[in-house]
């Protein structure tokens, strides 16, 4: 009967033992699984990301490429010279008025803007200007050579266009491009110089 005991409680205990172990082989094969299983779920997610991460590339290439078509298309646009300001003149959408500011301080009035030169920096080919219309002032400084200054005035379907495209010592020369018929009672590039 003793035996009989002593066999018993070393197979419980064996039974605990062998419980224990299986336990422990059920949760590191539930661990390897939920391993698996995330492995699975991460290799997924990081696909989807490279495929997201690829087509943000391309949109980045095609917009890139659209703004460098843009670019290519406004430089077009920008007169560098009187002759190049008479052939915009004449291609017919807007208007454009030339100036001269000889020194700091100079002043012209076009239609109902009034342009004012600041400052004069020849050397850097850099210029300040200040625009007064619309009981307005706003000073543009620092603006370089044949770089469009664009602002908008009340009644206006677009933006109006200043550009300087000469720096002199102590003055500067450029245009004022407006929509067609913006300032009526002003005279443009056309109307001022012989055909």
């Amino acid at each position: 009967l003793s035996r009989a005991r002593r066999l018993a409680s070393k197979i419980q205990e064996e039974q605990k033992v062998a419980v224990t172990q299986l336990n422990d082989a059920i949760e590191t094969k539930a661990s390897v699984e939920e391993l698996n299983r995330l492995q699975s779920e991460s290799a997924a997610k990081f696909g989807s990301l490279t495929t997201g991460l690829d087509e943000t590339r391309r949109d980045l290439d095609a917009t890139q490429q659209n703004l460098e078509g843009t670019k290519g298309e406004l430089a077009s646009l920008i007169a560098r010279n009187r002759d190049e300001l008479v052939a915009l003149a004449r291609k017919g959408d807007r208007d454009y008025f030339e100036f001269s500011l000889d020194k700091k301080g100079a002043q012209k009035k076009i239609g109902t803007v009034l342009i004012e030169l600041r400052k004069v920096d020849a050397k850097r080919n850099r210029y300040s200007v200040r625009l007064s219309y619309d009981d307005k002032r706003t000073d543009r400084r620092n603006r370089v050579l044949n770089e469009p200054v664009y602002f908008i005035l009340q009644g206006a379907s677009v933006a109006l266009e200043l550009v300087v495209n000469k720096i002199e010592k102590k003055g500067v020369v450029g245009y004022l491009s407006a929509p067609r018929n913006f300032f009526p009672s002003t005279k443009n590039v056309l109307q001022s110089r012989p055909a």
